[in-house]
């Protein structure tokens, strides 16, 4: 109530900047996953008052979203080192009860975002972890303080 809550969307309207290609599989760099217009995206959510649209690598533009706490976070990157970074990046800053989701994470054909989500998880205690059948990962930070 009474706040002005941003909506970031981040995205490289080009497919993937990088693959681990030991556990991304068939993905491949700047190869599919490009076919969204930076164009359509405005327009679909042209009705967002509070929108912003960061068009790039995350691994490169993160670090202008700045470091202001997060309640939800929608993590759709596919493969492991993004998925990586996004979870190092954004979990840190979720408040208390706050969730990542993360598609793909029950997916054979994205291993890489099931090794992320399992390695962090696994390193952070203070998350749990949700395995929908939908395929996604959801992840609650929940700390007793």
């Amino acid at each position: 109530r009474g706040r002005d809550n941003m909506l970031y969307v981040c995205d490289t309207f080009q497919g993937h900047p990088a693959v681990d290609e030991s556990v991304d599989g068939g993905h491949q760099v700047h190869k599919g996953f490009s076919d969204v217009s930076l164009a359509e995206v405005k327009a679909y959510l042209s009705d967002c008052a509070h929108l912003q649209i960061v068009v790039g690598d995350i691994t490169e533009t993160a670090a202008g979203l700045g470091d202001r706490p997060v309640g939800c976070v929608h993590i759709d990157v596919d493969v492991y080192p993004a998925t990586r970074f996004c979870l190092e990046f954004f979990c840190p800053r979720l408040v208390n009860g706050g969730v990542a989701v993360v598609d793909d994470y029950g997916f054979l054909t994205c291993r890489g975002a099931k090794l992320a989500v399992d390695e962090y998880v696994s390193s952070h205690p203070e998350f749990r972890l949700f395995h929908l059948i939908t395929g996604q990962a959801v992840l609650v930070r929940w700390t007793s303080h």
